[in-house]
């Protein structure tokens, strides 16, 4: 079975707020075996488990438990092109939606 992936878009935008965390973008990428020319690909698929392993080590790094919902907190849904910039306007109205 072949190991599923996530959206370079989703990696980068990790990584991106680990920096402004102050933390060694190429120190970071290293550590979780990840070549950061492959962030500047824009359609870059990346194995789960080389994500999984940003996150853990972000969180390792930074000492912060609760770093997801600090992510959340900054993430730009501008991130995914024009799929994110669509879903932004469509997630209300859809769960208002789904709701009645």
């Amino acid at each position: 079975m072949q190991e599923k992936t996530f959206s370079g878009y989703l990696t980068r935008s990790v990584i991106q707020f680990a920096a402004h965390q102050g933390l060694d973008v190429e120190e970071l990428c290293f550590k979780v075996g990840l070549d950061p020319i492959v962030l500047t690909t824009p359609d870059q698929r990346i194995l789960a488990s080389v994500h999984y392993a940003v996150w853990r080590e972000v969180v390792k790094q930074t000492g912060d438990e609760n770093l997801g919902l600090h992510f959340g907190e900054a993430f730009n849904v501008g991130n995914y092109g024009i799929v994110g910039y669509v879903a932004s306007f469509v997630a209300v109205p859809l769960l208002v939606a789904l709701s009645k």
